[in-house]
């Protein structure tokens, strides 16, 4: 499989259409649209931050590897010390869109906010 061809499985198997790579990779969709059509090559640019975006590595997407590696957090001891709930949120938020990204990104923003005012006022001599 050549670099485009597996981009572009990448892109099928995490669920991410021509505008979510662009914009993750702050570039206009139809750069991406040019790229799948064969009209440009300029994805090469971007090999790093494609690879770091889908979890795999520069040597899989150049087809120095055989095959996508194991998922890379085997070998993250920050990873391996998770709790089951945690790696499931991972994974879960991997998967996800960059919209849906964004929604728990903002989600946890607002919980972390709220456990802050309430850790906040129940520690305060001024409560």
């Amino acid at each position: 499989m050549d670099t485009l061809t597996k981009i572009i499985f990448l892109m099928n198997e995490r669920n991410y259409d021509n505008q979510m790579l662009a914009t993750a990779l702050g570039l206009n969709r139809q750069v991406v649209t040019d790229w799948k059509a064969g009209r440009s090559k300029s994805y090469k640019k971007y090999i790093y931050q494609i690879a770091e975006i889908f979890g795999v590595t520069v040597n899989y997407l150049l087809g120095n590897e055989e095959s996508e590696p194991e998922e890379k957090e085997k070998s993250n001891p920050e990873i391996e010390g998770l709790d089951e709930y945690e790696k499931k949120l991972l994974n879960a938020f991997r998967q996800t869109t960059i919209d849906g990204k964004l929604r728990i990104l903002n989600a946890v923003d607002e919980i972390t906010k709220e456990i802050e005012k309430n850790s906040f006022g129940a520690n305060s001599t001024f409560a």
